[in-house]
C-alpha cells in the first residue's frame, strides 16, 4: 500500500469564515457529524474581510507539525453523516469536494457535467431539493467544486504552498485554488460521496462576473478547459461559445435550474417553475 493511502487518524479541522452564528451554530456547531471535530470560526461580522483573505490567515498561521485535513466550508453547508470514514485512507495528495463540475467538448457546443450530489434549501430549511447524482465510492474526476465545500490534507498544503487568491474576495474563490493547484502543480479534483446540505440557492451578482473576467484573464493560456458548477461559467474557451448542462432525461424532467438570459435564477419541478428570482 502507498504511503499517501495508509489508513490514518489525522485530525479533521472545518474552517468556516462566519457571519450567521446562528446558521454556523445549526449546520457546523451544534451538528454531530462536525462538532466532534475540531471547529474553527472565523469571525467576520466586525471586519468583513475577504474569505479568500480569511482562509490564508488560517493556512499561514497552521502549524503544519500537525497533519489534518482542512475542510473548508461555508456557514450554511450542513453534513448529514459522519465524514470521517470517508477521509480515512484518501489520497492525500488530491482535492476533494462534494458537488463539482467537468467540461467536455461536444459536437456543436461545450458540455458541463455535474459531478457529485446535494440537498438544497432556503435559509429556513423549506424548498429542500436534490441535486445531482451520488459519485463512485472512490470520486470522480472534476474540474472545480462549488466553494460551499473544499477539502485538503495539510501536508498538500505544505509541500505545494498552496494558497486563495486574495483578489478573488467572495466570489470564484475556490474555482481559481483548483484551477491554480491543477495547472501549477498536476494536483487532481475528485468529488466524493458525502450527504450534505446547502441551506441557499446561491447569488450571482455582477461580482461574480467580475471574478470570472480576472481568473479568465490570469490563465491565457490553460491545460484544459474549466467549468464552474454556477451560471454554465467555463475558463478557457471562447466566451461565445454555446455552452450546454448536461442531464439525464429524467433528472431533467423533476428539476431543472437555469439561468435565462434576461437575468434570473429559474427552477422548475416536473417542468412547472417553483422559483423565479432576478440575479
Amino acid at each position: 500500500m502507498s504511503p499517501k493511502t495508509l489508513k490514518t487518524d489525522d485530525e479533521i479541522i472545518f474552517i468556516s469564515v462566519v457571519r450567521d452564528h446562528q446558521m454556523y451554530h445549526r449546520c457546523l456547531k451544534n451538528n454531530k457529524n462536525s462538532n466532534k471535530q475540531k471547529l474553527i470560526c472565523l469571525d467576520n461580522t466586525i471586519e468583513n474581510k475577504g474569505i479568500s483573505i480569511r482562509y490564508n490567515e488560517f493556512l499561514d498561521a497552521y502549524d503544519y507539525s500537525n497533519p489534518a485535513w482542512f475542510v473548508f466550508c461555508h456557514e450554511d453547508w450542513e453534513l448529514l453523516e459522519d465524514i470521517q470514514p470517508i477521509l480515512k485512507g484518501k489520497n492525500k495528495s488530491k482535492l476533494y469536494g462534494t458537488i463539482g463540475a467537468q467540461y467536455k467538448d461536444g459536437k456543436t457546443c461545450g458540455l458541463i457535467y455535474g459531478r457529485g450530489h446535494i440537498e438544497q434549501c432556503y435559509k429556513d430549511g423549506s424548498n429542500n431539493i436534490f441535486l445531482g447524482e451520488k459519485p463512485p465510492s472512490k470520486g470522480v474526476l472534476a474540474d472545480t467544486v462549488d466553494c460551499q465545500c473544499l477539502i485538503m490534507h495539510s501536508e498538500l498544503v505544505k509541500k505545494n504552498n498552496l494558497r486563495f487568491d486574495e483578489h478573488l474576495s467572495f466570489d470564484f474563490y475556490v474555482e481559481d485554488f483548483c484551477i491554480n493547484a491543477y495547472e501549477n502543480h498536476g494536483i487532481e479534483l475528485l468529488v466524493i460521496p458525502v450527504k450534505t446540505r446547502h441551506y441557499s440557492y446561491g447569488n450571482v451578482t455582477q461580482r461574480f462576473y467580475d471574478a470570472v473576467s480576472y481568473v479568465r484573464n490570469k490563465y491565457p493560456l490553460l491545460k484544459h478547459p474549466y467549468a464552474s458548477t454556477v451560471a454554465k461559467t467555463v475558463i478557457g474557451i471562447p466566451e461565445d461559445k454555446p455552452i450546454k448542462s448536461v442531464h439525464s432525461f429524467w433528472k431533467s424532467f423533476f428539476f431543472q435550474k437555469k439561468y435565462t438570459k434576461k437575468g434570473k435564477l429559474l427552477i422548475k419541478i416536473c417542468k412547472i417553475p417553483v422559483y423565479s428570482k432576478k440575479i
